[in-house]
C-alpha cells in the first residue's frame, strides 16, 4: 500500500486502473483496491478538515 498522502494514493489509483484494464486484477479485486484507495482519500480529507 502507498504512504498515506494524496499523491501516493492517486498514483496507486492510476496503477490499479491500469491493472484492471490489462486484466491483471479481476473485477472484484480491482473494485476492492479502488475502494481502499477511496477510503484513504476520505481519511486524508477528514484529517485536513480537522487541521483547519
Amino acid at each position: 500500500m502507498p504512504r498515506v498522502e494524496s499523491s501516493a494514493i492517486r498514483a496507486a489509483i492510476a496503477c490499479i486502473a491500469q491493472g484492471i484494464s490489462l486484466e491483471v486484477f479481476g473485477r472484484r479485486d480491482g473494485s476492492q483496491l479502488l475502494y481502499a484507495a477511496q477510503v484513504g482519500m476520505s481519511t486524508l480529507e477528514a484529517i485536513g478538515a480537522k487541521k483547519k
